[in-house]
């Protein structure tokens, strides 16, 4: 989370100046290093959470600009722009992963590492 955090500021919490179409590029390597991998990220606590949700804010804010006052909501421009909260995204990742590999879209490495269950966990009552 650091080296995101500090690819976000920069490096060392520096602005970056850059022209309108490099920011953008900026912004759309900042959200694609916050996507990268982010299966790892579901056990994290929720502070964590919270500063990668940050991250994601401040990138909608810079790209809607001036449209978003600074005490505005963040959640309908990230609707607008079709961006899943960051612990919703987490989620839903995962389950894209478990979904493609259940139906043979990834490589075998990875289906390997999930077993289906077919047997209940729990007998039911109504089976005695």
């Amino acid at each position: 989370i650091s080296r995101v955090l500090s690819f976000c500021r920069g490096g060392g919490g520096r602005s970056v100046r850059c022209t309108w179409r490099g920011s953008t590029f900026a912004i759309l390597a900042i959200l694609s290093r916050l996507d990268f991998c982010n299966g790892l990220f579901y056990k994290l606590p929720a502070y964590q959470i919270k500063r990668l949700q940050k991250v994601q804010n401040d990138c909608v804010r810079f790209l809607y600009g001036k449209r978003i006052k600074h005490f505005d909501r963040i959640t309908p421009f990230l609707k607008e722009a079709h961006f899943l909260p960051v612990k919703e995204r987490i989620r839903f990742k995962i389950a894209l992963l478990v979904f493609k590999s259940l139906n043979n879209e990834v490589p075998d490495y990875l289906r390997q590492h999930l077993q289906m269950k077919t047997e209940p966990i729990h007998s039911l009552r109504t089976e005695d």
